[in-house]
């Protein structure tokens, strides 16, 4: 998912950038992949019963995993979130 809204920022930020590789229909495929990874996360528990479980560790990953990146990003890279390179 982060994947396709990275494809997306970066034809809206750069579009005259230099590619070695354009996207046929763009922006369908990354709006599709977008929607499918969406439903794909709302639809991964194998049973009705064990829906709230499953949310709660995937919840639990992704606040880990946004913790790590942002702690990374401030004080390894001495940068603001979200802050493109230009470079």
């Amino acid at each position: 998912m982060v994947a396709h809204i990275n494809v997306i920022v970066l034809r809206w930020r750069m579009p005259e950038h230099a590619r070695p590789y354009k996207t046929p229909f763009y922006p369908l495929p990354q709006l599709l992949g977008i929607l499918g990874m969406g439903y794909v996360a709302l639809h991964n528990s194998p049973s009705p019963e064990i829906t709230e479980q499953v949310y709660k560790i995937t919840g639990g990953i992704l606040l880990v995993v946004s913790l790590v990146a942002t702690f990374w990003v401030k004080v390894y890279m001495k940068r603001k979130l979200f802050e493109p390179d230009l470079s």
